[in-house]
């Protein structure tokens, strides 16, 4: 009983692995294909602006396509967590969150990632503040990775970095990465954390050609 409850574990720590570097790799696909009327938006008679929700549901439809309709899990963009019993007791008294992007297993507790986007100019404080959700949602609420993405070339995004308080354990575990979208149609610099793109990529094509 003990080698079968052993070896399901694996199978599923495989399995979910796997599934994670399926969506990084496709999640680095999506963001280069992010077009420039959706990176930065032409505006008449003004500067051109950031606006992190047009760049979320444009990150949205790509991730939707890159991942196709075999992807064992639901990818799901400002989900309402509003009187979710589990989420919001976790929370306490703060507002209960509504994260950028979540890919999950509705109706289920099998959930694989946690998405927060956030401008390359936002303050301080703002980005701590999805820091702390991300690792309440790594920690307490059994979410297997965690990523903090900025989109943006204004702003000094490494020195923002350095002076948030980010729990290490995550990112040396592999499961926690801080992606920062620089230029239009490049694909994103990791500011924390790794993947492995070449490996994954040369995986991917050996599998299609099996």
């Amino acid at each position: 009983m003990h080698f079968i409850t052993a070896r399901h574990l694996l199978a599923k720590s495989l399995f979910i692995n796997k599934c994670w570097d399926e969506f990084r790799f496709a999640l680095d696909e999506s963001i280069k294909a992010v077009e420039p009327n959706y990176f930065r938006i032409k505006r008449d008679h003004d500067e051109p602006a950031w606006r992190e929700r047009a760049y979320c549901y444009e990150l949205y439809h790509q991730l939707r396509c890159h991942l196709g309709k075999d992807f064992p899990y639901t990818l799901h963009g400002e989900i309402d967590k509003k009187n979710h019993e589990v989420i919001c007791k976790e929370f306490e008294e703060k507002k209960c969150p509504n994260p950028d992007f979540v890919v999950h297993v509705p109706g289920d507790d099998k959930n694989l990632l946690i998405i927060e986007v956030k401008l390359s100019t936002s303050n301080k404080e703002r980005a701590q503040r999805d820091i702390n959700k991300l690792e309440i949602f790594l920690k307490r609420i059994r979410y297997q990775y965690g990523i903090f993405l900025v989109f943006g070339s204004e702003g000094d995004v490494p020195k923002l970095i350095e002076g948030l308080t980010i729990d290490e354990g995550p990112i040396s575990e592999g499961r926690f990465c801080v992606l920062w979208h620089k230029n239009c149609e490049e694909l994103p610099e990791v500011l924390k954390g790794s993947f492995q793109r070449n490996n994954f990529q040369a995986s991917s094509k050996n599998k299609g050609t099996n």
